[in-house]
């Protein structure tokens, strides 16, 4: 794969990446039979740390990458485990502050027995709370960072004061829309986004274009290139994803997985995986070990594969 507005990217040794956006607990419910609405239901639970950006974090920290996490938690115990564990699996949390106003965030998922979702309920509020200048304090930090990686879970204003900064610093910057209803965030920074990872409803809501099939989604792919964005990956779930980065356009086939466990993780082990291959390998294999890595995280009931490293991401790469 080639992205020409990538080649500035050292490729000597692993680049630090900086992820800026959600850091939570999720709260997952896996259905012992297909959803009944309206009535009870039994399920099984589990609580792990997540968040988007705390997700790819802890993927590349797994991988082996130097990287930084940016992020806001609550003064109560699920922050405390949640940076905690987030520090355990070799993410730097120095990017993290505490704020006593409100609790840290939590997202939690309803899961069909093969592992779907049926229902993401995200309680983001303190993210709210960040105010442009939160952004721009940061901005010192991350201009050690020659890869960012944000998600909308931050406000438009916090976003659009980083991705000014990395644009004209000449930083690689990658984005995650996070949900239809928190997609527009990005709708005027557009410009200053190298690489975007939305999945349909997110692209549908950048675009206003209706998304239904693959070829719709590699129109509204091409609808966000001409919008500045430097490369698109629309994930379409079973169908693939929806590739445009200027030079390749197409649709992908998914990864092949052996048992699906848990959907919830797999677009943001795609993005770390990706982010890893374009690091390490540079951009042409970044594609290749981003659907490894996804293929890994929806065999795994955790937000993460907590047992992931990059030498199994190699032998998955290979065995593709």
């Amino acid at each position: 794969m080639n992205i020409s507005r990538l080649p500035r990217l050292p490729m000597a040794e692993p680049t630090s990446i900086a992820c800026i956006g959600g850091i939570d607990m999720d709260r997952k419910a896996w259905l012992h039979e297909p959803a009944t609405l309206g009535s009870s239901n039994p399920i099984r639970s589990d609580a792990t740390p997540g968040g988007v950006a705390r997700n790819v974090a802890e993927t590349l920290a797994r991988l082996g990458l130097p990287v930084t996490l940016f992020s806001v938690i609550g003064d109560d115990p699920a922050g405390t485990t949640v940076l905690r564990q987030t520090h355990r699996a070799g993410v730097d949390i120095g990017g993290v502050s505490r704020i006593n106003t409100a609790k840290t965030a939590t997202y939690t998922a309803v899961l069909q027995p093969d592992g779907e979702l049926v229902i993401g309920l995200a309680d983001m509020a303190i993210l709210d709370e960040l105010e442009e200048r939160w952004g721009r304090s940061i901005l010192p930090e991350l201009a050690a960072h020659p890869i960012w990686f944000l998600d909308a879970n931050l406000p438009a204003p916090v976003l659009q004061a980083i991705l000014g900064a990395g644009q004209r610093r000449g930083h690689t910057v990658l984005a995650d829309p996070v949900s239809a209803a928190k997609a527009p965030r990005f709708a005027t920074t557009l410009d200053a986004i190298d690489i975007i990872f939305p999945d349909r409803l997110e692209a549908a809501a950048l675009t206003g274009q209706s998304i239904a099939t693959p070829a719709e989604a590699l129109s509204a792919a091409a609808a966000l290139r001409g919008a500045g964005v430097g490369a698109v990956l629309v994930t379409l779930g079973a169908d693939g994803l929806a590739l445009d980065d200027g030079s390749q356009r197409g649709i992908v086939p998914p990864p092949a997985v052996t048992a699906v466990r848990d959907v919830t993780g797999a677009g943001d082990a795609l993005v770390g995986g990706y982010i890893y291959g374009l690091s390490v390998h540079g951009p042409e294999a970044a594609l290749a070990y981003g659907l490894a890595s996804a293929g890994l995280a929806i065999g795994s009931e955790a937000s993460t594969a907590n047992t992931l490293t990059s030498a199994k991401l190699e032998q998955a790469v290979a065995e593709q």
